[in-house]
């Protein structure tokens, strides 16, 4: 197991209000799984450092602080692309995980980062829903 520290977090690219949101459900699942690991997000939607009051989500208690870090982008919905493409460059970790806004944490991930001890980027390619298609 990786050892936690300051040198590891996740990262997650939100431009607009709908996917603040989501980032904000990703991110509470992450702390309920892994409340040492630290957050930050990059955003077009100015937010305070923290949640005010203290949050759960299925049962745990995360606490106030969400979000270690809020980097905000002074700039427009359409040009996140540019942003998701360079990513790294707004991240504070050594070994940097990125999520999509939409990514729910059902399990331990800490060990993935592992990989980054051999490799300098890792990607996951899923062709098919991981999940079932509602009609």
């Amino acid at each position: 197991m990786t050892d936690i520290n300051d040198e590891i977090g996740v990262i997650y690219l939100a431009f607009g209000y709908e996917y603040v949101v989501q980032a904000i459900q990703s991110a509470c699942s992450l702390k309920s799984i892994h409340p040492e690991l630290s957050i930050t997000i990059a955003t077009n939607i100015p937010l305070k450092q923290g949640i005010p009051s203290s949050i759960s989500y299925n049962n745990t208690v995360i606490g106030t602080k969400l979000f270690d870090e809020v980097v905000y982008i002074k700039d427009t919905d359409g040009s996140n692309r540019n942003y998701k493409t360079s990513i790294n460059t707004y991240s504070p970790y050594k070994k940097t995980l990125f999520l999509d806004s939409d990514t729910i944490i059902k399990d331990e991930i800490i060990s993935g980062f592992k990989i980054f001890d051999y490799a300098d980027l890792a990607a996951l390619y899923r062709p098919t829903a991981s999940g079932p298609m509602v009609d």
